[in-house]
């Protein structure tokens, strides 16, 4: 069953959201801004009626409601931007955005979500998730989604620090997927690119920012960017096969593991 493009990271950023919501602390805390709106309320209302001054109990009512409802918005809200699941279902919008620009490389690209493996040793492993891996006649582009909500200038030349430690992430990832060719004859080249959503500063001179031997685009960019690879046509369509078969099978025995 292929894996839905940003689906994986989405699920992460609801669970950290549920996760911190579900705690005792955060319960207690919202329970006693409850309690403490509700009892602040009732206090007023004991004192206006003890000073003789007549309420309208619906308008009370109403207003007890909204400033109840409004507390528990805003502190779910503040805690679902601290826990950093908003930022992990943002991410995962991007890779959906990534998703709909690789699908415009053509029926003969085959594009492969949230390809994982796990590094390091016993006992002291960790799974590492590869964005996107898509195969075509251009070659193996292993593909990272970034979004950011600060300005990115590829045009800099002292670049954010940001854009280089993404360069090295897909570096050491496009590496790792590099390893599934182990004993091709013809191992297909394998292109690492990292792809950024959010605010850009200018249009880039180039569409393709090189940061080592990794490239570096703007998402807004995919028109200009896409040609380089929907042009190239250096891999045969059997090694095409081998790298998308080699793909598929780590997929496969990867979520049969879980």
């Amino acid at each position: 069953m292929e894996q839905q493009a940003g689906a994986r990271t989405s699920q992460r950023g609801k669970q950290r959201v549920r996760g911190a919501l579900l705690s005792p602390q955060v319960l207690a805390i919202v329970g006693g801004t409850v309690v403490l709106v509700v009892a602040v309320m009732l206090g007023l209302t004991a004192l206006e009626r003890a000073a003789g001054i007549r309420t309208n109990d619906i308008a009370v009512s109403f207003i007890l409601g909204a400033l109840v409802t409004a507390t528990v918005l805003v502190f779910v809200g503040l805690v679902a931007v601290y826990s950093g699941g908003v930022n992990w279902m943002t991410g995962g919008r991007a890779e959906r955005w990534t998703d709909e620009v690789l699908r415009r490389l053509g029926p003969d690209w085959h594009i492969a979500h949230n390809l994982e493996f796990t590094v390091g040793d016993e006992p002291d492993t960790w799974v590492v998730d590869v964005d996107h891996v898509a195969v075509g006649p251009g070659g193996v582009l292993v593909v990272e989604t970034k979004y950011s909500s600060d300005p990115v200038d590829l045009d800099a030349q002292r670049l954010r620090p940001q854009v280089p430690k993404a360069a090295e992430q897909v570096a050491r990832n496009a590496q790792r997927v590099r390893g599934l060719f182990a004993g091709m004859d013809i191992p297909p080249p394998v292109i690492p690119l990292v792809i950024y959503w959010g605010f850009r500063v200018t249009t880039p001179e180039e569409p393709i920012r090189l940061v080592g031997r990794n490239q570096v685009v703007m998402g807004a960019d995919a028109d200009r960017w896409l040609c380089s690879f929907t042009e190239a046509k250096s891999v045969d369509s059997q090694v095409r096969r081998e790298a998308w078969r080699r793909i598929q099978q780590h997929q496969t025995a990867t979520a049969e593991s879980i």
